[in-house]
């Protein structure tokens, strides 16, 4: 199945905190398709949605995200979660289970994100934007459909 992140932002507004926050995107024409196991990389985007969202709480401005994605020239798809929040204090560190930076939370999602993303062959890693926020990337190759987990 391909995966689509638009699913994800769909469930993330379901959530009545969350409804009001703009999101956009970006899409290159003629994207290729990635077979994955749809569920559990929607759960990855709804995660980077919801933590971008959550990253922008109290903040004197309006939250704003926007998902681009594209194809590589090293013949990947990269997907990415862009936000105007603070940024991560440190981008290797927050993949790590049990670390967070929220008031609530046991801080597992980015850890189970990248474990996901991973076991279908791909990378997730965060960065600090030049002029604040944060980006979050998800590649996945092209050729996952030999990674799929959910094949097995």
């Amino acid at each position: 199945m391909t995966s689509n992140p638009i699913w994800a932002v769909r469930f993330v507004h379901e959530d009545p905190k969350k409804l009001d926050v703009a999101i956009d995107w970006l899409f290159d024409e003629d994207l290729p398709h990635v077979f994955v196991d749809f569920i559990q990389i929607q759960q990855v985007f709804v995660n980077l949605i919801s933590n971008a969202i959550d990253a922008m709480e109290g903040r004197p401005v309006l939250p704003y995200i926007k998902i681009r994605a594209a194809k590589t020239d090293s013949n990947e798809l990269l997907i990415q979660v862009i936000d105007n929040g603070p940024g991560v204090e440190d981008p290797e560190r927050i993949f790590d289970a049990f670390v967070t930076t929220k008031k609530t939370g046991m801080g597992i999602g980015l850890a189970i994100s990248r474990s996901i993303v991973e076991a279908h062959g791909g990378r997730l890693w965060a960065e600090n934007g030049p002029e604040g926020g944060a980006t979050f990337s998800v590649a996945l190759p092209l050729s996952a459909r030999q990674s799929n987990p959910s094949s097995s």
